[in-house]
């Protein structure tokens, strides 16, 4: 299977792919009218593009919102760990290593890393079409939710967005950085990014219109997980994405919260084994 794989730094060079010349007969990221319009959540790709670029202040306004709710309804807890324990490291925790743990290495964090170690994240944007516009957002607010209460923790997010797709014997993985390590959390770039229809149903679909005209032609091929090793790097953590919850899980960004923070804390714990409980919803 052949594999390319496109990476952006940032969202703006997204957009400019997306805008690109394609040889589709028809391309979906440019319909308008009818059903399109609720599926990408806006009336046509110039103004998808324009939210890209220049903001979504009603996106910031709904993810203000929706991060109150949040806070209301859940609890952030632990300081960030000055060291990791790791396959190797300074020295062994004698226990650990006598009872055959791989993880059984004391890795101390550089000075300058155990204020802000960094965590490397990366979230799929490729939705099923049975996937609203306002289930998105919701996702898109848990997910933010959960980058927030990492950064107020004292972990630095570098956070990576993935469209992958296979088609044939031919895989297509798309990358952007979205947030950088050491960067303030941007709500309303975020907001469109992880929470508007637009960014998978428009400009994703534009890039695959605009770089790959052959390979994919009038179809989008078959969305995948990204893989580490394959589409990102192994020290990255894959966030679970919208299609692996249930829709009433996607019903109001507290409900998206709770279902998403379990998953992302067990999957922090098994990345990095000594990360304390960060993330828990408060119980009912």
């Amino acid at each position: 299977m052949t594999h390319q794989i496109e990476r952006f730094d940032t969202v703006e060079a997204l957009v400019k792919a997306a805008k690109g010349h394609s040889s589709w007969a028809s391309r979906d990221s440019r319909s308008m009218g009818g059903a399109i319009c609720d599926f990408a959540g806006s009336a046509c790709f110039d103004d998808a593009a324009k939210l890209a670029l220049e903001g979504w202040p009603e996106g910031l306004r709904k993810m203000r919102l929706a991060l109150d709710a949040v806070t209301a309804s859940a609890t952030a807890l632990g300081p960030a760990p000055a060291y990791l324990l790791d396959v190797a490291g300074a020295y062994p925790i004698p226990a650990l290593a006598a009872a055959g743990d791989a993880f059984c290495m004391v890795n101390p964090a550089p000075i300058s890393e155990r204020v802000r170690p960094i965590l490397r994240l990366v979230t799929s944007v490729a939705t099923g079409s049975w996937a609203t516009a306002e289930q998105i957002f919701n996702y898109g607010a848990g997910l933010v939710a959960v980058v927030d209460a990492l950064e107020s923790n004292g972990f630095s997010v570098e956070l990576t967005s993935a469209r992958v797709v296979t088609k044939d014997k031919h895989r297509a993985t798309i990358l952007t950085r979205i947030k950088a390590a050491g960067d303030a959390v941007d709500l309303e770039r975020l907001a469109f990014c992880l929470g508007h229809a637009s960014y998978n149903r428009r400009v994703h679909f534009g890039v695959l219109e605009a770089l790959f005209p052959d390979l994919y032609r009038f179809s989008y091929g078959s969305p995948q997980l990204p893989e580490r090793g394959q589409d990102v790097e192994q020290d990255c953590c894959v966030l679970p994405p919208c299609s692996s919850f249930e829709a009433d899980q996607l019903g109001s960004p507290e409900a998206a919260f709770a279902a998403m923070a379990p998953k992302v804390q067990a999957l922090l714990a098994d990345r990095f084994s000594a990360v304390p409980e960060i993330i828990r919803p408060q119980a009912a």
